[in-house]
């Protein structure tokens, strides 16, 4: 089990440290509330917070199944409110909000039961989480997405158990050259699965356009590397004339490092200085400013004339 236990994020003490912050804020703020628990993720942390809060509490849970960091869960959402909560004030506790897609969905499911206030408490964020629009109490706002365990944090339905947070120790990364065209359809599926996982904005018909002719027009055009990983593709990077001209990661494997491996290769290797970013697609953006891109102008129609404004983004000095 310990093969996969990074770094150290958060020890023990620094937990409870950070959930007594979480709780005076909470007690600042609130004379009673209904705390709903997101399981399992959110049992850890409600355990230690709930003991600090000196209002009055009731209690429930509610869940919704899904994939650490992934953006777009559809997984059917269990509710039974047990504890009414037409009119009361209303906390979620979870272990953390990582990319926020599924802390978004509970939030607008729970708002169609009429609470006078919905609020989220945890014990971190992650800086790529989408918006949630309510008011969120936390301790830390960690640096970057990179995979965590520990603390309510699971890998592969394992870990939540440990007292503490650490980072996700992957098998070493590995970036190559593809395999010839063999090897395309497998780009195509992991171009697929992060499209479906980022690009909501995306209307059908374009994705499928581009999908078909991504194999026979797109990738002859580029130097392709492909990020492999315990012996399979699990992302891929093109680049033409030291412009970034593609990156993507297999939704399965978002958070392990593999796009800044990607990232980094082409910048080292290739001196890549430009990207150019669907502005629609917010993640993606700001995964570059963090790590020194900025944006030089902006486009109104992507390049084949769809209605999509590209961003175009440069390390300084480019």
């Amino acid at each position: 089990m310990d093969t996969v236990i990074g770094e150290t994020v958060l020890g023990a003490d620094e937990i409870q440290a950070g959930l007594s912050e979480v709780a005076q804020q909470l007690n600042a703020d609130f004379e009673e509330a209904v705390v709903i628990t997101v399981v399992p993720g959110g049992i850890l942390v409600t355990a230690d917070l709930v003991r600090q809060l000196t209002f009055d509490v009731s209690m429930d849970w509610i869940s919704c199944p899904h994939t650490p960091g992934e953006y777009n869960n559809a997984s059917p959402i269990v509710y039974h409110q047990n504890v009414p909560i037409d009119g009361r004030h209303v906390i979620v506790i979870d272990d953390a909000i990582e990319s926020g897609g599924t802390m978004k969905r509970l939030v607008a499911h729970l708002a169609t039961f009429n609470p006078a206030s919905i609020s989220v408490a945890t014990l971190f964020v992650k800086p790529g989480r989408v918006d949630t629009p309510v008011r969120q109490y936390f301790a830390r706002e960690m640096d970057s997405d990179d995979m965590l365990v520990g603390f309510g944090l699971p890998w592969q339905d394992r870990l939540r158990n440990l007292p503490f947070v650490a980072k996700l120790a992957v098998p070493d990364l590995t970036i190559r050259s593809p395999h010839g065209v063999e090897e395309y359809p497998r780009l195509v599926q992991i171009w697929r699965s992060a499209v479906d996982a980022t690009h909501d904005f995306l209307a059908d018909e374009h994705r499928d356009e581009i999908e078909a002719v991504l194999a026979s027009n797109y990738f002859p055009q580029v130097q392709l590397h492909v990020a492999e990983r315990q012996g399979k593709a699990v992302g891929f990077a093109g680049v033409g004339g030291g412009n970034l001209e593609m990156l993507f990661v297999d939704a399965a494997e978002r958070g392990h490092g593999i796009g800044t491996g990607l990232l980094d290769f082409v910048v080292a290797e290739h001196g890549v200085r430009t990207v150019d970013v669907n502005e629609q697609n917010g993640q993606a953006a700001d995964f570059y400013r963090r790590r020194g891109f900025v944006v030089v102008s902006r486009d109104e129609l992507d390049d084949e004339g769809r209605p999509y404004p590209i961003l175009h983004l440069a390390l300084p000095g480019a």
